[in-house]
């Protein structure tokens, strides 16, 4: 049973896991963020029960848009339609509700959106399925908006240090910077020659491998990208004050956070759900064995 929300029945809620250390509590809530959701819902039920107890509220959402006079009529009653913690996201900004931040900084700190990451990669992964071969304008653009990405890691080191996280970011600059010479090597290759794409340097044609890296490197920005969110979370636990802390998170953040703060000693209640094992790996994809003869033969 929820601490905080004590009878309100909590079947709209995916995980519920709740922390304590010292006088410190905290509730995580986790979720699918694109499953449908009735007008009148678990997190519907919980905003009287905030507005009473007044803890800090920690929801992953846009720290750009953290409020309603930008959004359309539309955009809000979406909103209310899908996701529980744009739920609580609507309605704490309508009742002016003040203990409650957004923690979602990915395009504060210039990273893709959630929205970007998904259109990148459906694009690509189309094109898994072409016969042409050709590099469009468009897949030019993503491509160069990917390099951007790339290019951008390093700045985030001094992000990284002497955090939970910190071990990796050497990992993922690399893996991510070599990934991105390939796809800059086969681009280059490919514009010289026509019929290069056709060639194999594996068993696959070099389409195929050049599509499956690029898809690569977007998924390791993704995963990149939600780390970055992590560590803000932790940051905004470690100097609240508040002895209540509820967060709203999708799934991945939940099992991660819960891990971390259980590492850190706080005592974990498992209230509803279990950790994920595919959800809690937060190490960058890469076959590294593949990748170095990759960029043998491109150079040559």
């Amino acid at each position: 049973m929820s601490k905080i929300f004590k009878d309100i029945n909590l079947k709209d809620c995916n995980k519920i896991f709740s922390l304590d250390k010292s006088s410190k509590h905290i509730e995580i809530y986790g979720e699918i963020h694109s499953k449908p959701i009735t007008r009148i819902n678990s997190y519907s039920k919980m905003i009287p029960t905030i507005l009473k107890e007044t803890p800090l509220i920690l929801l992953e959402h846009n720290t750009l848009s953290c409020d309603l006079k930008i959004m359309s009529e539309e955009i809000k009653k979406f909103m209310l339609s899908y996701g529980g913690s744009e739920t609580i996201f609507f309605n704490l900004n309508k009742n002016k509700y003040k203990k409650f931040k957004c923690i979602d900084n990915r395009l504060e700190l210039n990273l893709l959106s959630g929205f970007h990451e998904k259109e990148f990669y459906k694009f690509t992964e189309n094109l898994l399925r072409s016969t042409d071969f050709q590099i469009s304008k468009d897949f030019f653009q993503i491509i160069m908006a990917i390099k951007k990405q790339v290019d951008n890691i390093s700045s985030f080191e001094s992000y990284f240090e002497k955090t939970y996280y910190q071990n990796i970011f050497n990992d993922y600059l690399f893996i991510l910077m070599r990934q991105m010479e390939i796809v800059l090597l086969f681009l280059k290759k490919g514009l010289q020659k026509d019929t290069f794409f056709t060639q194999k340097i594996f068993t696959q044609n070099n389409w195929h491998i050049f599509i499956v890296t690029i898809l690569d490197i977007l998924n390791n920005l993704r995963q990149f990208g939600s780390i970055i969110v992590d560590i803000n979370i932790l940051n905004q636990i470690k100097k609240s004050r508040s002895h209540n802390i509820i967060i709203y998170v999708g799934n991945n953040h939940a099992d991660r956070l819960s891990k971390i703060l259980q590492h850190n000693h706080f005592k974990l209640n498992k209230i509803k759900g279990d950790f994920t094992p595919e959800l809690n790996s937060f190490n960058p994809i890469s076959n590294d064995i593949s990748e170095k003869i990759l960029l043998e033969k491109l150079s040559i």
